[in-house]
């Protein structure tokens, strides 16, 4: 049975984003429009339009989301991070002021080409420090403002870098079709109450969940559950992400781990293996100290 999306039925989305994240949400919007369209019956108006800088943003008529990236902020010469952190406390003030309902950040991928590495081992070590202290600054946008994370870090290391073929640059086709789904996957979890009803959403959700079951190239899955992601609550104003994944230190967490298929035998035998050399590690030192 299709739902009705109810009058001024809309979603507007203004994003500054890199390439390869352009082309994720691009797809991301695509997947979303068939599943409205096939929860309801008719067509949902999508509109994206991208900007140079969150101060380009101009919020007019009509409620709008915001999706923006730390990736943007990688520059070369590297703009001093005391000073990126005070540019976008001040664009997301302002936005926030000026009645935007929800904003989304990206964060970065912590993976340096193993090329690049071997060539400049100095450089990519800077460049992951940067990565990490661009990730920690999201964490706290995101407790300070509300922000929602779009977290492709924790979900590409979930799944590897190898897996993926790309680094912190979001390159790649298997890359962008995985960061495809979790910004669809993230968009769905933190509901658009704000442009259509809760019962389109819910049964659009029911249709991409149907039909997104997984990556067929790398044969991986991607979704929220798999990825270890579950709903801290129930609300429009959904942040955050809890991890669901429990550690097989006993028989049952690794039965549990299977059935819920949050992770595969191997990842479970890899961690129980992990578990008890960490174990004896620390009964050696006793012994030896």
């Amino acid at each position: 049975m299709s739902v009705h999306p109810g009058l001024g039925a809309h979603l507007r989305i203004d994003a500054i984003l890199t390439d390869g994240e352009r082309d994720a949400l691009l797809g991301a919007v695509e997947d979303l429009r068939q599943c409205f369209a096939a929860a309801s019956g008719t067509t949902f108006p999508i509109e994206v339009r991208f900007h140079s800088a969150l101060s380009a943003i101009k919020v007019d008529s009509g409620k709008t989301l915001i999706i923006t990236s730390l990736l943007l902020e990688l520059t070369e010469p590297e703009e001093p991070l005391a000073a990126v952190e005070a540019r976008l406390r001040a664009a997301f003030s302002r936005l926030i002021r000026e009645g935007v309902p929800a904003i989304f950040l990206c964060t970065v991928y912590r993976r340096i080409d193993p090329d690049a590495r071997t060539k400049d081992p100095v450089g990519a070590a800077a460049r992951m420090e940067r990565i990490r202290r661009l990730n920690f600054l999201g964490i706290e946008l995101s407790h300070d403002f509300g922000i929602n994370i779009i977290d492709l870090d924790r979900s590409f290391a979930h799944i590897g870098g190898r897996s993926l073929g790309t680094d912190f640059n979001l390159r790649g086709a298997t890359a962008i079709l995985a960061a495809r789904h979790v910004i669809a996957s993230v968009l769905f979890a933190v509901g658009l109450d704000d442009f259509c009803l809760p019962e389109l959403q819910d049964a659009a959700k029911i249709v991409y969940e149907q039909s997104h079951t997984g990556l067929e190239r790398a044969r991986l899955a991607v979704s929220a559950r798999t990825l270890g992601y579950s709903q801290a609550k129930v609300g429009k104003r959904l942040q955050k992400f809890a991890s669901n994944r429990t550690a097989p230190r006993r028989l049952r967490d690794f039965w549990l781990n299977l059935r819920e298929r949050r992770a595969t035998a191997g990842e479970s035998l890899l961690a129980v293996v992990r578990a008890v050399r960490k174990r004896l590690r620390q009964r050696l030192n006793r012994i030896v100290f």
